[in-house]
């Protein structure tokens, strides 16, 4: 699995027991910080078992999409819908209020 992560990429691990966004605000300022810091992000959702624990300890942050458990399929379409929320309130864009 790492090998498919971008070289120097911040990998941000998603696990249900890692810190959360207190708001999609809030996660936007954590995004707009990681793309200035000029480096891609790369973010790693488990399967069905979760994270190899290797892989998560070696990660750059964990990240969790909140305390409900879903299968990884449904944590995709969760993050990219905040991803393109966070990047419409680094632009200005009405779509999220």
């Amino acid at each position: 699995m790492r090998t498919r992560i971008v070289r120097n990429a911040w990998t941000v691990c998603l696990a249900p027991a890692a810190r959360q966004a207190a708001s999609s605000d809030d996660f936007a300022a954590w995004l707009e910080r990681r793309l200035a810091a000029g480096r891609p992000v790369a973010f790693v959702i488990g399967g069905a078992s979760g994270i190899d624990a290797q892989l998560l300890a070696g990660c750059d942050e964990q990240f969790s999409l909140g305390s409900l458990t879903m299968p990884h399929q449904l944590a995709r379409v969760v993050l990219v819908e905040q991803l393109y929320r966070a990047l419409c309130v680094l632009q200005g864009h009405p779509y999220p209020h």
